[in-house]
């Protein structure tokens, strides 16, 4: 008997250390788990790292490389803007000497008219009042301006006024209204009257050349308008003498398309060939770390993979040789221990009367 107890201690005995090597190898696989975690975790936040400064560094060379066309085509552009304003500051000091010479006849001539629209009624002795524009567009209207004013002038006299001196008035009555507008048209209608008898029949003939005079001012003055519209409106650059200006504008318009072409370039070159050469640069620290990583990472999960077989190699001998004569609920050091002390004082005879035992002081416990 002694000996079969022996036999049962020492399957006890290697079961503990099966269960032991077990316990060692699976905190150790989780050991190893972890590490390889954060290991990939860490070669992650390093290639993110070496992404965003690859990124931000190229992003910056190609801002910089760009500002630097930039500020040299902001200054082209400038002067090609100062160019223009030049040649379009000469093109009007050109149209208006132009101007000036081409209605210089028409604009003495009118000098003279009005010189002579003086004389006439300075001699003849007209009124201050027949040398006032207002006087012809009422008694000697001739153009559209003068009849609307002429129109304007009776509709304030006659309706403006005699209808506001009737709102202002505390009451309003027909009657008021009526006599409001007898005595604007004895007024006004009277003044005009009056003003017209006095001046059309003693300088009739007079007033004649006078309108004569506004008649050929007027016409003269369309001329010039006529004049200064055509000149204007050409198209035709070349009488300006602007070629100077031209050439300059040419020149400038050339050098900025040089250097926005030089831009393209240099920006298609950096696209294409520097920022292949600064990535490179920039990543070689940064993949020197992360095939540190890569490698330190790739060591801890060959152990792992080993550690992994190794623990299912146990699994299945603690399985094999253990689980079917102690039983899954038994296979743990306390309990194995138990039944090894319950062996070696003689208390059963075998595992099964052992575990009994166990089973029993536990339940009186």
């Amino acid at each position: 008997m002694a000996q079969g107890t022996e036999n049962y201690e020492k399957l006890l005995a290697d079961a503990q250390t099966a269960i032991a090597r077990r316990d060692e190898l699976a905190a150790r696989e989780k050991e190893l788990a972890e590490a390889v975690a954060e290991k990939e975790k860490k070669i992650a936040a390093e290639r993110e790292l070496l992404r965003k400064t690859v990124d931000s560094t190229l992003k910056k060379r190609r801002s910089e490389l760009e500002s630097s066309y930039d500020g040299e085509i902001g200054k082209a552009e400038k002067r090609l803007r100062d160019a223009r304003g030049r040649r379009e500051k000469a093109k009007n000091q050109g149209v208006r000497d132009r101007i000036h010479e081409e209605t210089a006849e028409l604009r003495e001539e009118n000098t003279e008219l009005r010189e002579k629209f003086r004389s006439i009624l300075k001699e003849d002795h007209a009124p201050v009042i027949c040398r006032a524009n207002l006087y012809y567009a009422l008694y000697f209207p001739r153009c559209f301006s003068e009849f609307l004013t002429l129109l304007a002038f009776f509709a304030v006299c006659f309706a403006v006024v005699p209808i506001g001196i009737y709102l202002l008035l505390p009451q309003q009555r027909t009657l008021w209204l009526i006599l409001i507008y007898l005595a604007d048209i004895f007024v006004f209608g009277g003044l005009y009257v009056l003003i017209g008898n006095a001046t059309r029949s003693k300088h009739a003939e007079a007033l004649k050349d006078a309108v004569r005079c506004r008649g050929l001012i007027r016409s003269n003055r369309k001329k010039i308008r006529v004049i200064i519209t055509s000149i204007r409106r050409e198209g035709d650059d070349d009488a300006y003498d602007l070629g100077m200006y031209d050439d300059e504008i040419a020149k400038l318009e050339q050098e900025l398309a040089d250097i926005n072409a030089k831009k393209r370039d240099a920006v298609s070159t950096f696209d294409s060939v520097t920022s292949t050469i600064l990535t490179d640069e920039i990543s070689a620290p940064g993949k020197k770390r992360i095939q540190e990583l890569t490698a330190a990472c790739a060591g801890f999960r060959n152990e792992l993979e080993d550690i992994e077989q190794k623990r299912k190699e146990n699994k299945i001998q603690i399985a094999d040789q253990y689980e079917s004569y102690i039983g899954r609920d038994f296979l743990d050091p306390e309990k194995l221990r138990a039944l090894q002390d319950i062996l070696s004082q003689g208390a059963a005879a075998n595992i099964s009367e052992a575990r009994e035992v166990y089973r029993s002081r536990l339940e009186k416990q």
